[in-house]
C-alpha cells in the first residue's frame, strides 16, 4: 500500500485517468455502448497535467522503472503540447495522424504508469 499523500493523489490520479481512457475506448472499438464525449482539446490539457505529474513522480523512482516512466511521460508531453500550443497559436502545426484512439491509448498507458509509480519507492 503506497504511503504519503504524493503517492496516494498518483494512485488516485492514475485511477480516474485510466478508467476514463479505457471506457473512452472501449467505446472506440464498439465494445460499450456509452461514452464520455471528450475533444482532442480536453484530452491534450487532461494528459499533459498527468504528463507533468508523472515526470514529479518517477523522479522519485529507481531504477528501470524510473527510465521507462520518464520515457512514457515525455513523449506523452511531447504529444500533447502540440495541440496545446496550437490552441493558443503558438505553432501553426499538428503532429499528423494524432486521433482521438491515439489519446485514448495514452491516457491508459498514463494511468497504468501512475497506478505502478505509486507502489514504488
Amino acid at each position: 500500500m503506497p504511503f504519503g499523500a504524493r503517492k496516494n493523489l498518483g494512485l488516485i490520479l492514475g485511477i480516474i485517468i485510466f478508467i476514463v481512457g479505457f471506457i473512452a475506448l472501449l467505446n472506440k472499438i464498439g465494445i460499450l455502448p456509452f461514452g464520455i464525449p471528450l475533444s482532442v482539446n480536453i484530452l491534450a490539457w487532461i494528459l499533459a497535467a498527468g504528463g507533468l505529474y508523472l515526470i514529479i513522480e518517477s523522479i522519485t523512482e529507481i531504477g528501470i522503472r524510473r527510465t521507462i516512466a520518464l520515457f512514457a511521460a515525455f513523449i506523452i508531453l511531447l504529444l500533447t503540447l502540440t495541440t496545446i500550443l496550437n490552441q493558443f497559436g503558438v505553432i501553426s502545426f499538428l503532429i499528423p495522424g494524432i486521433s482521438l484512439a491515439l489519446y485514448h491509448i495514452l491516457l491508459v498507458v498514463e494511468g497504468i504508469f501512475l497506478i505502478i509509480n505509486a507502489f514504488g519507492t
